[in-house]
C-alpha cells in the first residue's frame, strides 16, 4: 500500500523530484569536488616521484674511510652505491658534473646507455647526450653528430673541484684529464 502511494506521488511531482535530485547531486560535486581534486594530484605527483626515484636516498660527499664502512655494514642500509666526484666541467657556457658511477648507480637513477659501451678503464667515461651535443658541435673533435655513427674518441676536460682536506682547510682541485669517450647515456 506505501508503494502504490509512493509511486503514485512520484509520478505526479516527477519534475520537482527531479529538481531534488539534481540540486543533491550539484551540491555533493561543489563540496567533495575540490578534496577529490586535490587528493588525485597529491596521488598523482606521489606516482610520479615514485616512478622517477623509486628508493629512499641519502647522498654524503668526503666521506672518511670508517665512516664509509660502518654504513655499509648498518643492518637498516639495504644498497650502497658509490660514486667518485671528479668536479665541475664548464663546456661551452654550460656547467656538467663529471663522475665515475657503477652499474648500480646508473641503474638506481634510471639512466639509459643510448650508444657504446660502460667504461672498463680508469681514463674511460660516458657523456650526458646534452654534453654529447655540445662537443659535437666542437668541429675539432671530428666526431658525427648522428648517434647511430657513434666511435670513441679522445676529449680532454677540465674540472674544477672544490673540497675540505683533512685539516679542515678549503682545497680547490683545477686539473685538465684527458678521457676517452666510450659511449653516450641519456639521463632521466
Amino acid at each position: 500500500m506505501i508503494f502504490k502511494l509512493l509511486k503514485g506521488y512520484i509520478v505526479e511531482n516527477r519534475k520537482k523530484i527531479c529538481i531534488l535530485i539534481f540540486a543533491v547531486a550539484i551540491a555533493n560535486m561543489v563540496i567533495f569536488a575540490n578534496s577529490t581534486s586535490k587528493k588525485s594530484q597529491s596521488n598523482y605527483t606521489i606516482d610520479t616521484i615514485y616512478n622517477q626515484m623509486p628508493a629512499y636516498q641519502a647522498q654524503a660527499f668526503n666521506v672518511k674511510t670508517n665512516t664509509l664502512n660502518e654504513v655499509v655494514k648498518n643492518k637498516n642500509v639495504k644498497s650502497c652505491e658509490f660514486q667518485k666526484y671528479f668536479g665541475g666541467v664548464k663546456y661551452a657556457q654550460d656547467s656538467y658534473k663529471l663522475g665515475s658511477y657503477n652499474d648500480k648507480h646508473f641503474e638506481t637513477f634510471k639512466n639509459k646507455l643510448i650508444v657504446g659501451n660502460k667504461p672498463t678503464k680508469p681514463n674511460e667515461i660516458i657523456l650526458p647526450k646534452v654534453l654529447y651535443d655540445e662537443v659535437g658541435k666542437d668541429d675539432s673533435f671530428n666526431i658525427s653528430k648522428d648517434l647511430n655513427e657513434f666511435k670513441p674518441f679522445d676529449i680532454s676536460l677540465r674540472y674544477v673541484k672544490e673540497y675540505k682536506d683533512s685539516n679542515n682547510i678549503q682545497q680547490i682541485v683545477d686539473e685538465n684529464q684527458s678521457f676517452k669517450v666510450v659511449g653516450v647515456y641519456d639521463m632521466t
